[in-house]
């Protein structure tokens, strides 16, 4: 399977599961700590803990230390590129403009 692919896919797959969309989406809004995630998500520090892990082996967030703290982002670089990528890879609009009459597959005709 083509790299480009299987790096697609795992940034889809650590953002398909429901909590980790929303941590992304908080991120997106602000740099926050883990207490803040956890207070907002109500869920538990290694819970927590395990979809920041997830979404940074993604690269879809980063973390910085300051101290005894560690604040979350948005790796934006990889962010948008992921956006960018599904925009211009996977819209159905350009492949229908390019087509003019359908194709036989199967030697069914349609």
């Amino acid at each position: 399977m083509n790299d480009k692919y299987t790096k697609i896919s795992e940034k889809l797959k650590a953002i398909a599961e429901p909590t980790r969309l929303k941590i992304l989406e908080m991120l997106t809004k602000e740099e926050m700590c883990v207490c803040e995630v956890i207070n907002k998500l109500s869920l538990s520090q290694p819970a927590v803990s395990h979809h920041l892990k997830i979404l940074r082996q993604a690269d879809l967030i980063q973390d910085r230390k300051e101290g005894k703290w560690v604040f979350y982002s948005v790796n934006k670089t990889a962010y948008l590129k992921l956006i960018q990528t599904l925009q211009i890879n996977f819209t159905l609009d350009k492949q229908l403009k390019g087509k003019q009459k359908p194709t036989i597959c199967c030697n069914i005709k349609l």
